[in-house]
């Protein structure tokens, strides 16, 4: 039986409290037959066992970009992912920005982490010219990717060309890898040694 505590007095709940004890009844509903734990008339506890605050949720390593084209400049952020397979640009920045587009030479299924087929990509925009901090810059052609929630994904053929030591700490990019030396630079900066 439920008690509800406005109705007893501090000495009675006490007393009850006692003799649900010597009775080994149920602390919650009083019954005998069952503890707490197992109270038929106890609501499910809650399925999260534990909470993150929200500083300990870690955000995408990303990187500010700008890109151009005879028309326009205009600066976004591209996520840095490693698992993805493609360099791609998000179909509604390509719809803002009225950008052109072409048919890829062939279509791409994109997949999830987990194997499940998202979409298809069959169009690609550029090229067009990408920026990096004051003095990295790019010729880039971008697989159109539609309803993705970043505007830019640079994925593992970027990050392997351009070889960049990042700081996971920070989200900066420390050091280009020895072929942007070769290209990706205008004024051509010699590399330190290692």
């Amino acid at each position: 039986m439920q008690l509800e505590l406005s109705d007893v007095s501090s000495a009675d709940r006490q007393w009850e409290r006692q003799r649900q004890l010597a009775q080994s009844c149920c602390f919650y509903c009083g019954g005998s037959g069952h503890f707490v734990a197992k109270c038929p008339l106890r609501p499910a506890p809650a399925l999260v066992s534990s909470l993150f605050p929200t500083q300990n949720i870690r955000k995408p390593l990303s990187i500010l970009v700008s890109l151009t084209t005879h028309d326009f400049c205009v600066s976004t952020t591209a996520l840095l992912d490693s698992g993805s397979a493609g360099n791609f640009i998000s179909g509604a920045l390509c719809r803002q920005l009225q950008l052109p587009t072409a048919a890829t030479p062939k279509i791409y299924q994109v997949h999830a982490v987990t194997g499940k087929p998202l979409r298809q990509v069959r169009r690609q925009a550029g090229p067009l010219r990408l920026h990096i901090g004051m003095t990295h810059t790019e010729v880039i052609v971008l697989m159109v990717l539609e309803d993705s929630t970043v505007d830019v994904v640079l994925g593992r053929p970027w990050l392997e060309q351009h070889d960049p030591i990042l700081s996971w700490r920070t989200g900066e990019i420390l050091r280009w890898g020895h072929k942007c030396f070769e290209g990706c630079f205008p004024e051509r900066p010699s590399p330190r040694p290692s």
